[in-house]
C-alpha cells in the first residue's frame, strides 16, 4: 500500500455543500431507506468531510490516528478530515453515520459562530467520544429522525431544513463536550489557535519551527507559546512535533517508504536525528513501531461501513 486513501463524496465540489444520512453496513440494522457509505471502509482511511457516527446499538474500538477507543451502545465518534481511521466491530452495529463539509454547514450561517472549529473538532487531544445519558442521547436521535424525514420529502427547501437541524445537533454536541471538559465559563476556542492549527496542518512537512509560525501570525513565538498552551496542552513545539510524528506514524503504516524516505519527507536531512526523535516521542525506532503495529493491526477484525 503506497498511501491512506482519500475518499470524498460525490458532489463534494457543489458550491453549498454536500450532506450525506447513511446507515452502517450490516444485516441487523433496521429496515430503513438510508443508503450505505457508497465506497470501502474496512481498512484504514480518510475522508476530506466532517463524519458523525452515533451507535444505537454496537461494540467494538475504533483506532482513530493510532488510539483506540472502544466502541459501545448510545456512544458517538467525531472524526474530523483528513483523520486516519478503522472500525473494529465485535458483532455487528445499528446506527447513523453523518457526513458533511464545512461549506454545507455554513452556507447559510455564515453570520454564526463557526461551529467546526469547536472544541470536538478543534482539539486533537480530546478524545473525540461521547457516552450521552439516555435522555440526551435520545434528543439527538430525535434530531436526526427529522433529518431522515426531511430526506424523504426531497422539497425544495430541504437543504436549508436539513442545515438548520445540522446545526442544532452540531451545538448539542458542543454542549456535551464543554460539560465534559471545561470549566463552566471557560472558552472553548481562539481565533489564533485555529489560525495556527491551520497553518500546522499546511506546513508541517516544511515548517518546524515556533518562530517561523509566529511571524506568520504576525504575534511572538511568546504569545504563541502561550495561546497554545492554554488551548491545547502542550507549547507551540511541542504541538508542532506531535503533528510531524503523527504523518511519520501514518507513512510508516500506510506506505512501504524506508525510514530513511519518509525523514527527508518530513524534512529531516539526517535520518538518525529523525529516529532519535521518533524513538523519544513513542519509545521505539521508526522500524519497531512499524513492525509492532501491522502485527497488531493484522490480527483485527474490521467493519465495512
Amino acid at each position: 500500500m503506497n498511501k491512506t486513501p482519500l475518499y470524498s463524496i460525490e458532489g463534494e465540489k457543489e458550491l453549498d455543500g454536500i450532506f450525506r444520512l447513511y446507515r452502517f453496513k450490516d444485516q441487523n440494522t433496521s429496515n430503513t431507506p438510508l443508503p450505505h457509505v457508497p465506497f470501502p471502509t474496512n481498512h484504514p482511511h480518510r475522508h476530506n468531510f466532517f463524519e458523525i457516527c452515533i451507535f444505537i446499538e454496537g461494540s467494538g474500538n475504533h483506532i482513530l490516528d493510532f488510539e483506540n477507543y472502544e466502541i459501545s451502545s448510545h456512544s458517538i465518534h467525531v472524526i474530523s478530515p483528513g483523520r486516519t481511521h478503522l472500525m473494529n466491530i465485535e458483532n455487528y452495529c445499528n446506527g447513523y453515520i453523518l457526513a458533511f463539509n464545512r461549506e454545507f454547514q455554513a452556507f447559510y450561517f455564515r453570520q454564526t459562530p463557526n461551529i467546526l472549529n469547536s472544541t470536538f473538532f478543534l482539539h486533537r487531544d480530546i478524545p473525540p467520544i461521547l457516552s450521552p445519558g439516555e435522555c440526551q442521547f435520545e434528543e439527538l436521535i430525535g434530531v436526526l429522525t427529522k433529518i431522515k424525514e426531511e430526506l424523504a420529502k426531497d422539497t425544495k427547501d430541504v437543504h436549508l431544513i436539513i442545515r438548520s437541524y445540522l446545526n442544532i445537533f452540531l451545538l448539542k454536541l458542543e454542549e456535551l463536550f464543554v460539560d465534559k471538559i471545561f470549566v463552566k465559563g471557560s472558552p472553548v476556542v481562539n481565533e489564533l489557535f485555529v489560525e495556527f492549527r491551520d497553518l500546522v496542518e499546511e506546513n508541517y512537512g516544511h515548517v518546524s519551527r515556533v518562530k517561523e509560525y509566529a511571524c506568520m501570525l504576525h504575534i511572538t513565538p511568546i504569545k504563541l507559546n502561550r495561546i497554545c498552551v492554554k488551548f491545547s496542552g502542550k507549547n507551540a513545539g511541542d504541538y508542532i512535533l506531535d503533528r510531524i510524528m503523527l504523518e511519520a506514524k501514518r507513512q510508516l503504516i500506510f506506505t512501504s517508504m524506508s525510514n530513511k524516505e519518509i525523514a527527508f519527507t518530513l524534512n529531516y536531512d539526517d535520518p538518525s536525528y529523525f529516529s532519535r526523535l521518533f524513538r523519544k516521542k513513542t519509545g521505539m525506532s521508526p522500524s519497531e513501531y512499524r513492525k509492532e503495529t501491522l502485527c497488531k493491526w493484522g490480527r483485527k477484525k474490521v467493519l465495512d461501513i
